[in-house]
């Protein structure tokens, strides 16, 4: 058993290594066929950039490229090729989810001889594998000022110093505690550009550093000045509940789609005549896996039963055959699977599994070669087909188990069993 164990392990860990070296490669591969690329222009461009020691080096940073994939999608002009405006664009990213997440944009434009405000509310899928943002419903919407006169709003985001932040990561110790971009809170994305210049900065979610940075302070205050005039947070709010309708289904609704770590907790029901050995049993099951695409996953995990109402059974040697009971038996396997969201968060989840199956019994070795191998047991390959149903966090799941324990050896009777089910309660996190 012990070495078997061992082979497994070894597999197990280097298709995982080379399963996550590949998909480091085909993301960095995507970058070069499409990412955006910075224009060509006269104007002075201050465009953040990745620095070496991160994945993607040298590129400008990744929300600068999706805010010129929406500006394409929205008809928008070129803030960086712009030659007769001044442009103010404030970008609201919420990244919860892959599809439907709410974004919004708030421009303020002058070009050639008066002001024009707009206000886009929109639905855009996110795509992991090549980078990028699509639009998939949006409104657009002509806002103008409430209180004040232009000169004064324009004025007012110059003393914010609207056009000389600094992007957050730049700053010093702005995130010394690694809190960075790990996590599903909105993003606030700028962009100013004259005649001569063009800038581009963010930040995320700007209020839990108000009170440390004045540079967060001024953020808030800049999104607060815009609400003042335009009301923009209730007009995207009211135009994206309207726009909900149009859109298939909306993660950001939605909690635990995405998950690590996987708990089952159930029943084992022993089939054909596995069930004249053991009978319906306790049964748990630990997984840990990560996304392919929004869809898949490949999940490592084990799952193991405490036989009960356990019966005599045969244990045969080349030369005897010796009597005992089931115990300590499982699975340590790899999974491939699947999941289908629904409507009303509803996730119907389906898989497929390979590995090493064990069926232990509680028959002592008389000189045993390891400490950890005490007891006979027969260990096989097994074959797993799942499906499940969750809300959230929470779901029941289904499991068939083909393991044709007498594949390597003749431990066992030819009509032993090789089939059980697991019924289970599940728990993701």
């Amino acid at each position: 058993m012990g070495t078997l164990v061992n082979h497994l392990l070894a597999f197990l860990s280097i298709l995982l290594v080379t399963g996550c070296a590949s998909m480091k490669m085909n993301q960095l591969s995507q970058l070069s066929s499409n990412y955006s690329s910075i224009p060509e222009t006269v104007k002075e461009l201050d465009i953040p950039t990745y620095e070496e020691k991160q994945q993607f080096n040298g590129y400008p940073f990744l929300y600068w490229h999706f805010s010129k994939q929406k500006e394409k999608q929205l008809g928008l002009e070129s803030a960086e090729l712009a030659n007769d405006s001044l442009i103010f664009r404030v970008w609201i990213t919420n990244p919860i989810g892959k599809r439907g997440q709410p974004h919004g944009l708030i421009e303020l434009k002058y070009d050639s001889s008066k002001w024009v405000a707009n206000l886009y509310a929109m639905y855009v899928d996110f795509n992991t594998n090549n980078l990028s943002e699509t639009i998939v419903k949006f409104e657009k919407m002509e806002i103008t000022p409430k209180r004040n006169d232009w000169d004064f709003i324009v004025d007012s985001l110059y003393q914010l110093k609207f056009d000389i932040l600094p992007t957050d990561e730049s700053i010093p110790n702005y995130y010394k505690d690694n809190s960075g971009y790990s996590n599903n809170l909105p993003t606030f994305s700028f962009e100013y550009a004259t005649k001569k210049q063009y800038r581009f900065y963010q930040y995320n979610y700007p209020a839990r550093k108000s009170n440390e940075f004045w540079q967060a302070k001024n953020v808030l205050k800049i999104l607060d000045l815009l609400d003042d005039e335009f009301t923009w947070d209730d007009l995207m709010g009211n135009s994206l509940d309207s726009l909900s309708k149009y859109v298939s289904y909306i993660d950001h609704q939605c909690t635990g789609i995405y998950y690590g770590w996987r708990i089952d907790a159930g029943v084992f029901v022993p089939l054909d005549n596995l069930k004249n050995t053991l009978g319906v049993s306790p049964h748990i099951g630990l997984y840990f896996g990560v996304p392919l695409t929004e869809k898949y996953r490949i999940d490592l995990g084990v799952s193991v039963f405490i036989p009960v109402n356990r019966k005599e059974m045969e244990y045969f040697l080349p030369n005897e055959a010796l009597t005992g009971k089931p115990s300590f038996s499982g699975t340590m396997g790899i999974y491939a699977s699947r999941a289908d969201l629904l409507k009303n968060c509803w996730v119907i989840e389906n898989r497929f599994g390979t590995g090493l199956g064990v069926f232990g019994t509680n028959i002592k070795k008389d000189k045993p070669k390891h400490e950890y191998a005490e007891w006979y047991s027969a260990e096989t390959i097994f074959l797993s087909l799942g499906t499940g149903i969750r809300k959230g966090n929470l779901g029941l799941s289904l499991n068939y188990f083909f393991i044709p324990y007498n594949a390597f050896k003749k431990n066992f009777k030819t009509d032993f069993g090789s089939q059980y089910l697991t019924i289970s309660t599940y728990f993701t996190f």
